[in-house]
């Protein structure tokens, strides 16, 4: 699996190159939601990016705390996020931005830009594993400050 995503990776930036020319010799890997940056955090899945009214890109992800187990078995998964001010050249600190009590947990970000109010939506999955197991509730939040809050 690791030699097919190498071969992957090398095809991208062989086209890339060939399409933009040498600005983009220079792709640098980047793994902005790993666990070694982060301790007690099992894994990390389900990934969305946006970018921002001015400029800032977002990056959101499942932050799956006790197991890598999709919302319906997982007691604590969060939504994670870290920002780019440089369009990706570097990346914040990660960030939780929703976290329920153990037995709640949100899943499966998707970030939609509102390009007339500048408003940023966040979309995620909800479930409460202990009172209601087998419902899945549509949340969001937003931010009107390019995702700073």
């Amino acid at each position: 699996m690791n030699n097919l995503f190498v071969k992957m990776k090398v095809f991208l930036v062989v086209i890339l190159l060939f399409l933009f020319g040498k600005s983009y010799a220079q792709i640098e890997f980047q793994s902005l939601f790993n666990t070694n940056l982060k301790e007690g955090v099992s894994c990390y899945r389900i990934p969305a990016l946006a970018k921002a009214p001015n400029g800032d890109l977002i990056a959101a992800i499942d932050e799956r705390v006790v197991s890598c187990g999709d919302l319906r078995y997982n007691e604590d998964i969060n939504i994670a996020i870290r920002r780019s001010e440089d369009n990706g050249k570097t990346w914040s600190e990660i960030e939780v931005i929703v976290d329920f009590p153990l037995g709640e947990s949100a899943s499966d970000p998707s970030i939609i830009v509102d390009k007339i109010t500048g408003e940023i939506f966040l979309f995620y999955n909800y479930m409460n594993l202990k009172l209601e197991k087998e419902v899945y509730y549509l949340h969001y939040i937003k931010s009107a400050d390019n995702g700073n809050t």
